[in-house]
């Protein structure tokens, strides 16, 4: 089990990270007084919710390992069955004195690795950034709602490889390529070969080879929205928050790309190249979170864009581009730090990748609050 550069950079980094969000969330909390003013909403029953004002800095990680080994157990294989990873959440939130202006910093930041008996090296099973930045209006009359502006990365810190327990004969796809038919009924790539091992640009790949699928910080996808946010109800059992409003979305992948296997090419494994494009359109998000009874923790959220307008090359209009996005999380805080945590990702982005893109994780995690 050999530790790579890219891991211990990982590894090095999340370090630095506590460090400075620590040094932030300690700074923030001396420069604070106690006696700094509330802000009153009112939710949907005219009830107040209060907010502080000033500096909120946020900071949990949370850590997972399993360590498994079986030898001589029926239908099982022998060896090491080991997995482990680390989620750090971050927030810097900020509300001035007149209660009108609200800055929402967040920070969700993923990794983890797994490896088996069946192929004896570490595999990258987790990998994500996604930052956010919003800034908020409160008009004055009516503070649960106002205009926004936003931003947002969404990006994975490490390259990505595809490994696998079998030898693999791959065909790389160039972007946009479509499938033919020859004439005697034979599946054909974009230059009329019919796909199998005799297809001249294929290549085989013994069993546990690395398969390089994309680079570090790829795909990274920059998110640009403004527009008007509604939050009708804001309690700590449930809180709600939509935006309607424009969004700009630029995808850069680095000629990057991802397992499109053709269930009708059994003996060839296909790479699809994804591409850069930009896109413009509505776009509209829905919130919801809060905790119940101090030990139970959930949050939805619902994203949904139209690209009016893109730059990719596709075949694909109207209705088929919406990019259309479902989290929900899920947590029971079992002891003081230890939580049970579920987490569903389903994602549909069709100028990236025209499938489904969904993640089930169920996880339990040490969690240490460090600051807020």
């Amino acid at each position: 089990m050999i530790f790579t550069k890219s891991m211990l950079f990982a590894i090095l980094l999340a370090a630095v990270a506590l460090m400075s969000f620590a040094a932030l969330g300690q700074e923030a909390a001396l420069s604070s007084t106690a006696d700094k003013a509330k802000l009153k909403g009112t939710d949907v029953k005219g009830k107040a919710a209060e907010m502080e004002t000033g500096w909120k800095p946020l900071l949990k990680a949370s850590g997972n390992f399993s360590l498994g080994h079986n030898q001589n157990v029926a239908g099982n294989p022998d060896g090491v069955n080991l997995s482990f990873g680390y989620l750090i959440n971050g927030g810097l939130l900020f509300l001035n004195e007149s209660k009108e202006h609200e800055w929402q910093n967040n920070l969700a930041w993923q990794l983890g690795y797994m490896r088996t008996p069946i192929i004896d090296q570490l595999i990258k099973n987790a990998d994500s950034i996604d930052f956010k930045s919003s800034y908020l209006y409160h008009i004055p009359a009516v503070t649960w709602m106002g205009p926004f502006a936003s931003f947002q990365l969404k990006t994975s810190m490490l390259p990505s490889d595809a490994v696998y327990a079998e030898d693999k004969t791959i065909l790389k796809l160039r972007v946009g390529e479509a499938y033919g038919t020859s004439p005697d009924g034979l599946i054909t790539d974009g230059d009329g070969n019919p796909i199998g091992l005799t297809n001249p640009r294929t290549e085989t790949v013994t069993a546990g080879t690395n398969i390089p699928l994309t680079r570090s910080f790829a795909p990274t996808t920059l998110r640009e929205g403004a527009g008007w946010f509604f939050i009708p109800l804001d309690k700590p059992e449930i809180k709600i928050d939509t935006r309607i409003g424009l969004g700009v979305w630029e995808t850069f992948v680095r000629k990057g790309y991802t397992v499109a296997d053709n269930a009708d090419t059994t003996s060839v494994l296909e790479l699809q190249q994804m591409q850069d494009y930009d896109q413009l359109g509505p776009e509209w998000s829905l919130k919801v979170n809060g905790v119940l009874e101090k030990m139970v923790t959930y949050q939805f959220d619902a994203l949904v864009m139209y690209p009016a307008w893109n730059n990719a090359d596709t075949k694909l209009s109207g209705v088929e581009l919406i990019n259309t996005e479902f989290d929900f999380l899920l947590g029971v805080q079992l002891w003081t730090y230890v939580t049970l945590d579920y987490a569903f990702k389903a994602y549909y982005q069709p100028l990236l990748i025209e499938e489904w893109q969904i993640q089930n994780a169920l996880l339990l995690s040490v969690v240490f609050n460090i600051v807020g």
